[in-house]
C-alpha cells in the first residue's frame, strides 16, 4: 500500500470520532427534509445529480469552451463516461444543455449550457448556499475552511490507496 507523504499517526479515538462524524454527516445529507429543502426550490426537471453535471459543464466550458465533451465532464465529476452520457441525455431532453459538433474536431460533440441550464444552475447554487448557511450556523469561516481542506485532503489520499 502506498502511503501519503509522511502520514501523521492518529489516535484510535480521533479516527473513531471522524468515522462516526462522517457517517452521521452522510446520513444527514440524505434526510428527506434536507433533500426537500433543496428540491422544493428547483425546476422539477433537475435533480441533484443533474446539478453536478451542469456545474461540471460550466467549469469545463470556462477552461476550454471548444473541448467540453463527455470525457471531460466525467473526469470532473469522477463518474464513468456511460453514467455521464445518460445524465446528459436527460438534461439535453430537458433543454438544459445542447450537444453540438465540435468546430475543432468533427468527431466530437461539445456540450454547452443553455439559458435554461444557466438559470437552473443559479437556482441550485442559491438553494445549496442557503442550505449550507443554515447547516453551518455557529461555525466560523475558519472552521469551514479547515473542514474543506481536510475533506479535500482525504479525497486526494484515496488516490494513494492500492
Amino acid at each position: 500500500m502506498k502511503s501519503p507523504r509522511e502520514p501523521p499517526t492518529h489516535t484510535v479515538e480521533a479516527i473513531t470520532a471522524l468515522d462516526a462524524a462522517v457517517t452521521r454527516f452522510r446520513r444527514t445529507l440524505a434526510l428527506p427534509e434536507v433533500r426537500a429543502f433543496i428540491e422544493g426550490r428547483l425546476d422539477p426537471d433537475v435533480d441533484q445529480a443533474h446539478y453536478r453535471i451542469l456545474r461540471a459543464v460550466e467549469l469545463a466550458s470556462l477552461e476550454a469552451p471548444q473541448e467540453t465533451g463527455v470525457c471531460e465532464i466525467a473526469e470532473l465529476v469522477d463518474l464513468e463516461v456511460s453514467t455521464v452520457s445518460r445524465h446528459l441525455d436527460k438534461i439535453t431532453d430537458a433543454g438544459l444543455v445542447t450537444r453540438e459538433w465540435s468546430d475543432v474536431d468533427a468527431r466530437r460533440r461539445v456540450v454547452c449550457l443553455t439559458e435554461r441550464g444557466r438559470q437552473c444552475l443559479q437556482d441550485m447554487t442559491a438553494a445549496r448556499t442557503d442550505l449550507w448557511e443554515r447547516l453551518t450556523a455557529g461555525s466560523s469561516d475558519r472552521d469551514l475552511t479547515v473542514t474543506a481542506r481536510v475533506l479535500n485532503r482525504i479525497r486526494d489520499n484515496v488516490d494513494l490507496l492500492d
